[in-house]
């Protein structure tokens, strides 16, 4: 049993496509504007960045070994509360550093780190790999600044 009211007619039909082919030439020719630029982000050089990231082994007086860490930074910029320090231990495939230790900033100098942790002092292989990076931390806004590059420390026994 077909109802009256619901049947379409061919004019129907055609009001719908016309309707359809409008609405795409309108959002295919002029309904898109040019894609906008992206924002810079301020949180990177709102933090100074870290320079020079270096290391060097050794070992203490009383016979432990310890990595040192040491950078510097753009002092003019007073917007630094402190630095995570980042370790991986022998991956060098996957690269993800996890955080290790905290270094505030210091009242007069430059920063450092000195890694004695106790995987440096007792290993059986004949030498260790450790990764390191520093990434700052800002005192006005928390913001995370730029990370610094990796450093690659090599620890013989």
């Amino acid at each position: 049993m077909r109802h009256p009211e619901k049947e379409t007619t061919p004019q129907s039909l055609v009001s719908l496509l016309a309707c359809v082919v409008g609405l795409f030439l309108y959002l295919g020719v002029g309904g898109c504007t040019e894609p906008e630029g992206l924002i810079t982000p301020t949180h990177l050089t709102s933090v100074p960045n870290v320079q020079d990231l270096q290391a060097a082994t050794g070992v203490s007086r009383t016979g432990k070994r310890y990595v040192l860490l040491i950078w510097r930074y753009d002092t003019l910029n007073t917007n630094i509360r402190s630095w995570d320090v980042e370790r991986l231990e022998n991956d060098s495939a996957t690269v993800k550093l996890e955080f290790f230790d905290l270094v505030r900033k210091p009242t007069w100098g430059f920063p450092w780190y000195a890694d004695s942790s106790a995987r440096l002092q007792s290993f059986e292989e004949d030498s260790i790999e450790f990764y390191y990076r520093i990434i700052p931390t800002g005192l006005n806004n928390n913001f995370v600044g730029e990370p610094s590059k990796i450093v690659h420390v090599l620890v013989r026994r």
